[in-house]
C-alpha cells in the first residue's frame, strides 16, 4: 500500500462500525413510541430538548464500538487484494471474550428490544383502539412497526453471517 492506505483503511473500517447508530436510533423510536402510547399524560411533558439528549445519548452508546477497536489493536487489520476486502483479523486473546460481549451488546440486545418493544407496541395500539380511544395515531404506529420490521429482516443474515463465519467463532 502506499503512504496514504492505511490511514484510508483505518478511515473505512471505522466508519462501517458507526453504522451502529443507526440501531440504536431504531431501539430509541421504538422504545418511545411504546412509551408514548403506555403514558400518554406523561409523555406531554417530554420536551424536544429531552428527545434530542436521548439521540445524543444513541449516537455517544455508538462511539463505544470504534473506540474498543481502536483501544484494543488499532494495527490488527488485513488487506485481501484479492477481492479488495479489509477486515478485522482478531489475534489478541482478548477477542475471545470481547467479540460475543460486543455481539451481544450491539447486535442482540438491540435486536431483541426493537423486536419486544415492537410486539407491545401492537398489543397494547390494540388495547387502546378497542377501549374508544379516536385520538390515537397510526401513522406514528406504524411507522415505528414498519420501520422495525424492515430493521429485523436486514439484520437477521448479517447476524447469521456473522454467527456463522469461522473466524468469529469463540472456540477454533
Amino acid at each position: 500500500m502506499g503512504a496514504r492506505g492505511p490511514s484510508v483503511l483505518y478511515i473505512s473500517l471505522r466508519s462501517v462500525l458507526f453504522l451502529r447508530v443507526g440501531t440504536l436510533l431504531i431501539c430509541t423510536m421504538t422504545s418511545s413510541k411504546l412509551l408514548i402510547l403506555k403514558y400518554p399524560l406523561i409523555s406531554k411533558i417530554w420536551s424536544l430538548k429531552r428527545a434530542h439528549f436521548i439521540c445524543l445519548a444513541a449516537w455517544t452508546t455508538s462511539l463505544i464500538l470504534p473506540l474498543v477497536f481502536f483501544l484494543v489493536d488499532k494495527s490488527d487489520v488485513s488487506f485481501d487484494f484479492r477481492n479488495y476486502e479489509c477486515d478485522f483479523r482478531f489475534s489478541l486473546n482478548i477477542w475471545k471474550w470481547l467479540t460475543p460481549l460486543l455481539c451481544a451488546t450491539f447486535l442482540v440486545i438491540p435486536s431483541c428490544l426493537v423486536l419486544s418493544t415492537t410486539i407491545n407496541l401492537l398489543i397494547i395500539a390494540k388495547k387502546v383502539a378497542q377501549r374508544g380511544r379516536e385520538n390515537l395515531r397510526w401513522e406514528g404506529i406504524i411507522t415505528a412497526v414498519l420501520t422495525a420490521t424492515v430493521y429485523c429482516i436486514s439484520v437477521l443474515p448479517y447476524a447469521i453471517y456473522r454467527t456463522a463465519d469461522q473466524k468469529y467463532q469463540i472456540l477454533k
